[in-house]
């Protein structure tokens, strides 16, 4: 069962915010997709950022979440490791 199946649905929102990011969205043009403010998206992602850390200190998930804020060569990265959501 993938991450997102068991997520609520504002860490869902996180973990589709941040591939959207990985391929290059800003925070403000995931926001208008969204119908939300880029402020909002980015605590969304933070949501996400901590649930899957926390799926991979329990052995759920074995992605590196390491530079998804600042993603400046982690596009690619970032976009193999969540293709399977």
């Amino acid at each position: 069962m993938s991450a997102k199946a068991e997520a609520l649905p504002h860490v869902v929102k996180g973990i589709d915010a941040m591939l959207l990011l990985a391929k290059g969205y800003t925070c403000r043009e995931i926001g208008e997709e969204m119908g939300a403010s880029d402020d909002l998206v980015s605590a969304y992602m933070s949501k996400a950022r901590k649930y899957l850390k926390g799926l991979t200190e329990t052995g759920g998930y074995d992605g590196n979440l390491r530079g998804v804020k600042d993603i400046t060569g982690y596009r690619e990265k970032l976009a193999a490791q969540f293709s399977c959501f």
